[in-house]
């Protein structure tokens, strides 16, 4: 009896750890949010981050690298963008609904920042256009490559400004003062839809579906909780995002979009989930054994 009861009171500690560890905040190198967080629009997933962020196209030879620097293509036509690798940089600037911002929104969420004294950027790239229909002028449909793909995303020391005047600062999205990425991944699904503005600007929209392979985080996104319904394959993430890119600019307007998926606790908490099935086993084989 003594035996049972200190094996019941164990299977209730373990179990009350795990079950505050779920609905306790996770933090990854200083980046936090709630993983029992849903919103209205978006009742699936509890990670849901709005973000800024600017695209451009690369040559074949600087495609696979994240480099603005060089090998930038200006736009001229859809049909010149062939072979050229998309590649963009961004921010996140809202996770759950929480922003950067003490007091805003009011009332706060859980937490009041979600990144403390630090800041959330993305790179993507290595998405090269393999295809461009023209069949419709007006709006043209590419397709990709994906082999290659990348997307990086990082918790830094604030030091990125979103600017689609300078290709040099989206340099400053690839940073980190970590000793790695927040998350390393690529893309599984890549989609856009483009059309042509009457000034001969390309306008388009974005989707794509992501695995995650890597990072401080990898541990909480690889949860391959999204399937794409073309392929039935298993994704980690969503992204979403937007770009308008002028006649003979080589960098895009500033834009929007959203980096979407469900999380998991941390590992520490699947331990303790662990411990008290553990537990529950064993009081189990006890009572059996005294039958």
């Amino acid at each position: 009896m003594k035996l049972f009861k200190r094996v019941l009171s164990g299977v209730a500690l373990a179990a009350s750890l795990v079950v505050s560890a779920q609905a306790s905040v996770i933090t990854v190198q200083g980046v936090s949010w709630d993983p029992d967080a849903t919103s209205p629009t978006n009742p699936v997933t509890d990670f849901q981050a709005s973000n800024s962020l600017t695209q451009w196209y690369q040559t074949a030879a600087n495609g696979l690298a994240f480099n603005p620097t060089g090998g930038v293509v200006s736009f001229t036509t859809p049909g010149s963008l062939l072979n050229t690798y998309v590649t963009g940089a961004g921010k996140l600037f809202t996770i759950n609904g929480t922003n950067q911002v003490v007091n805003d929104p009011m009332p706060e969420t859980t937490p009041a920042v979600f990144a403390p004294g630090r800041e959330v950027t993305f790179i993507y790239g290595g998405i090269k256009i393999s295809g461009v229909n023209l069949s419709n002028p007006l709006a043209p449909i590419f397709t990709f490559d994906l082999t290659n793909s990348y997307i990086n995303v990082y918790s830094d020391a604030p030091n990125f400004t979103e600017s689609s005047s300078s290709l040099a600062e989206q340099l400053d999205a690839a940073n980190t003062n970590l000793g790695s990425p927040f998350l390393l991944g690529h893309f599984d699904a890549f989609s856009l839809n483009a059309f042509l503005l009457t000034t001969g600007s390309l306008a388009g929209f974005a989707d794509g579906l992501i695995s995650v392979d890597g990072g401080a985080a990898f541990g909480n996104f690889d949860t391959n909780g999204i399937t794409n319904p073309f392929t039935g394959l298993l994704s980690d993430l969503s992204f979403t995002g937007s770009s308008q890119i002028d006649v003979g600019s080589n960098i895009s307007k500033v834009a929007t979009g959203e980096l979407a998926g469900n999380t998991v606790p941390e590992p520490g908490s699947l331990a303790l989930l662990g411990m008290a099935i553990f537990a529950a086993g064993a009081v189990s084989r006890r009572r059996n054994i005294k039958g």
